[in-house]
């Protein structure tokens, strides 16, 4: 989804009804620190859809 963005670092997806989180949303954004997903209604995350995010501080 966010593949080719390789400098992000800040993402905010907060307020956008999203349910569900794909397990290679955050693939391509290896210098990910902060992402902001609050005020939406996830019902599911995968347990791989934050493994390449080594970098993220904040969640």
């Amino acid at each position: 989804m966010f593949n080719g963005l390789s400098e992000l670092r800040y993402l905010f997806l907060y307020k956008n009804r999203i349910r569900d989180i794909d397990s290679k949303a955050f693939r391509g954004v290896p210098k990910l620190e902060q992402l902001y997903l609050h005020s939406n209604k996830i019902d599911r995350i995968p347990g791989m859809a934050f493994l390449e995010l080594r970098n993220l501080e904040r969640l």
